[in-house]
């Protein structure tokens, strides 16, 4: 943090360091409650007096940070590969893109840091401006929307296989619909009611565990042989233009930085290095989990390969089966999460347009997230009960992605650059490589809707 930790948030308002706002928790001393949202940012410097006290601790923020970001990605990267043309393109497309999304952390961390910012649509609003505001609300709304929806997908088709595994017979306490409907309303919603993302660092860590035995599973059914493909290729020639594809599953996979932000504002001492490691630390372990399963999937199934890899799997297979359920109990954190920063910007949405005061918006705070978050709940559960597979879903809000990994905070480093009126050689460095990320961002994001939106349109199969 910057030497505002070190002084009151009365002397941080003083010299002008920090402008007060709703956070959540209404600061009598820093905060005006005459003044509506709109205008106003959020405050999250901690002072002295609280710098130190209890927060999600680092190994803890670690497993938060990668359970956000597992989720369906475990799954899907096997086909991605089979898209790519084999394992070596599909690792060199995969290392190629985490270069830029472990350089976006640090860039997110550094204008959070600059801002005071609590989430990731603060940051663009205290560097980007209002409008920019608005619009990185709606679209974090809908890319939370999306990627609630298809974590309820994976749960159903897990769910389902268990299913036919109890009884081949049909049975309406074993149809996809109600175990989806039951496991929404009695585990997922009672995950995705609570304030602060702290009881999910508890949850997180146990779904680390599920993450492992999922890649146990994929590495030895490869070597013990049962579904090998008959007729396999390890390298298939594709279009170079084909390459484009697979960027979006790759971009979905590691798109955790709206939640990230979240993190760092209740990591304990939050600190750049601190969450410079919690964000490291989380990709690297995300990037082995998807590369072992990807690869040993891939080598399993070939190009035969499905969008959810446990649909390989015979509905009988047991190891698969208990991976299937590990799974499910992983996607409970993941989709809490995802409600949680989806929670946040539809809130901040509804309190700007209103123009609430900060004393009106946190007098009702308790009753709006409740009911923010049961229709949430139940909004993507109908939505999940209609959409019949994840890969499309995928292939839309992953071009998302990349405008939160990429062109937005290239653009914050832009702008918070070119602040300074005398540019250092560092200075030139930051402002470059933030255009790179812009540059890059937007023709991911352009290339990758394009392509979802014609390849779902010849299908004409996504319901």
């Amino acid at each position: 943090m910057t030497d505002s930790v070190n002084m009151s948030e009365t002397e941080a308002l003083l010299k002008g360091q920090v402008r007060p706002v709703y956070s959540g928790s209404l600061n009598p001393v820093a905060q005006d409650p005459s003044r509506s949202i709109a205008e106003s940012e959020y405050l999250v410097r901690k002072s002295k007096e609280d710098f130190d006290q209890p927060g999600i601790p680092v190994f803890r923020a670690i497993f938060v940070v990668m359970n956000a970001a597992m989720g369906a990605g475990i799954l899907n990267f096997p086909q991605a590969f089979a898209k790519a043309g084999g394992v070596q393109s599909g690792m060199l497309i995969q290392l190629v893109m985490l270069s830029f999304i472990i350089g976006s952390f640090v860039i997110l961390a550094y204008c959070a840091d600059k801002s005071g910012a609590q989430n990731y649509q603060d940051i663009v609003r205290d560097i980007l401006g209002v409008k920019f505001y608005f619009l990185t609300q709606i679209c974090v709304l809908l890319y939370m929307i999306g990627t609630g929806i298809a974590y309820l997908i994976l749960i159903a088709d897990q769910l389902e296989k268990v299913g036919e595994a109890i009884s081949s017979e049909h049975h309406w306490y074993l149809d996809r619909k109600f175990l989806l409907s039951f496991v929404a309303v009695v585990f997922i919603l009672p995950l995705c009611l609570p304030k602060h993302l702290g009881i999910l660092s508890y949850t997180s860590t146990l779904g680390s565990l599920g993450v492992a035995y999922i890649c146990f599973v994929a590495i030895f059914k490869y070597f013990r042989g049962t579904y090998r493909a008959t007729e396999f290729q390890e390298h298939v020639e594709r279009p170079w233009t084909q390459l484009f594809t697979v960027i979006p599953t790759i971009c979905f996979g590691y798109q955790v930085h709206v939640q990230a932000v979240s993190v760092y504002a209740e990591l304990r001492r939050p600190t750049l290095p601190r969450f410079t490691i919690v964000c490291f630390m989380a990709m690297m372990l995300c990037c082995t989990s998807y590369s072992l399963t990807a690869c040993f999937a891939y080598l399993t199934f070939g190009q035969k390969v499905k969008g959810d890899i446990l649909l390989n799997y015979d509905p009988n297979d047991t190891l698969a089966n208990v991976a299937r359920v590990a799974l499910a109990l992983v996607i409970f954190s993941s989709y809490a999460t995802v409600c949680f920063c989806g929670r946040a910007s539809l809130d901040g949405l509804w309190l700007s347009c209103w123009r609430m005061s900060l004393r009106d918006a946190e007098q009702h705070a308790k009753h709006r997230r409740i009911i923010i978050t049961v229709a949430w709940v139940l909004g993507t559960l109908l939505l999940a009960l209609f959409v019949s597979a994840i890969d499309y879903v995928i292939s839309i809000i992953g071009g998302l992605a990349a405008v939160f990994i990429l062109l937005l905070p290239g653009l914050c480093l832009v702008v918070e650059v070119l602040r300074y009126h005398h540019l250092t050689s560092f200075k030139w460095i930051q402002l470059i490589i933030g255009l790179i990320f812009v540059f890059v961002g937007t023709f991911l994001f352009g290339e990758s809707e394009v392509l979802a939106i014609m390849e779902d349109l010849t299908r004409k199969n996504l319901y």
